[in-house]
């Protein structure tokens, strides 16, 4: 009997780590090397709005070389910007990251949706499915707005699913300016699909 209750206890602390061990495999997949490859197609959008951002200091009016360019919001050109201040140079690894890093919050937003319906296993399970997908892991480590539209989309949906059964309050206007926020980096478009 007290053997079974060890077990027990193991399986527990190995299901726990499990979600852990998918991040840590999600950060390797997406992080790793991310600056490697010079920039193609258009991926050099997302790198050089933002270089012209900081050359011209004009955060609210994009442009490609020196015509507005107005075709996507401007979230997503702030976040290379972001990523770019952290980083230290504006580059491919900086115009790649926030994707990789959005890519890494899906990862954990969708573990927590189904540890809500189902079981850590089933968690850990998800989230290793999703982090070794071929699109998922081919767009977060792709200079886009696409990762960060979806893990705007699973962020809004996980609140949601968290906070329905509770009075309407604050946490609908978090639902809101998730979805608002997710708007500025792919259109309002973007959230509707």
């Amino acid at each position: 009997m007290h053997g079974d209750i060890d077990l027990l206890s193991t399986e527990r602390r190995m299901a726990k780590l499990l979600p852990v061990g998918v991040l840590t495999l999600a950060a390797c997949l997406f992080l790793g090397r991310l600056g490697e490859r010079a920039l193609w197609s258009e991926e050099s959008r997302w790198a050089e709005i933002p270089r012209e951002m900081l050359l011209n200091a004009n955060y609210f009016s994009p442009t490609i070389n020196g015509a507005s360019y107005y075709d996507k919001p401007l979230g997503s050109y702030w976040l290379v910007l972001a990523a770019a201040w952290l980083t230290g140079s504006l580059d491919e690894t900086s115009a790649r990251l926030p994707c990789a890093i959005a890519g890494l919050l899906g990862i954990v937003l969708l573990m927590m949706l189904a540890r809500r319906f189902y079981d850590t296993r089933t968690a850990a399970l998800a989230g290793f499915i999703l982090a070794t997908s071929f699109s998922y892991v081919f767009f977060a480590r792709n200079a886009s707005a696409d990762l960060e539209n979806l893990t705007g989309v699973l962020a809004a949906l996980t609140l949601l699913v968290y906070c329905a059964d509770r009075p309407a309050g604050a946490w609908v206007i978090g639902v809101w300016l998730l979805m608002a926020g997710t708007s500025l980096t792919k259109g309002l478009l973007g959230f509707a699909l």
